[in-house]
């Protein structure tokens, strides 16, 4: 199940990386058809299988494009956390380090996905 959602996933987030688009955890979710609690959990599962495939495979981050719906639009703390434990980011999970990584990872995806 968890290998079926993180490829339908990938290709979401993949046809949303050349242009830069991101979504929300609730838009993410409601396009894998995950509506049962606890919806964060299973999108953040997914998410980090997806970081953890990235950054063996040497690329920009897909789980990037998904992010928080209040202000700022980058992605919750638990993303920078694992980049941290990734050894791909040392920065507050939060504030204008977050949310300048945020944004040239977002350029990166654009670049390599065209």
């Amino acid at each position: 199940m968890l290998v079926t959602k993180v490829n339908l996933a990938r290709e979401l987030l993949e046809q949303n990386a050349p242009i830069g688009r991101i979504l929300s955890y609730r838009e993410f979710a409601a396009a894998l058809g995950i509506s049962k609690a606890p919806v964060i959990a299973a999108c953040t599962k997914i998410l980090e299988t997806i970081m953890r495939q990235d950054a063996d495979a040497q690329q920009p981050m897909l789980a990037a494009l998904v992010v928080q719906q209040g202000l700022p639009r980058i992605p919750r703390q638990g993303f920078f956390q694992q980049l941290s434990q990734l050894n791909l980011y040392h920065g507050q999970s939060s504030g204008t380090s977050a949310e300048q990584w945020h944004l040239k990872e977002i350029e990166k995806l654009k670049e390599y996905y065209r």
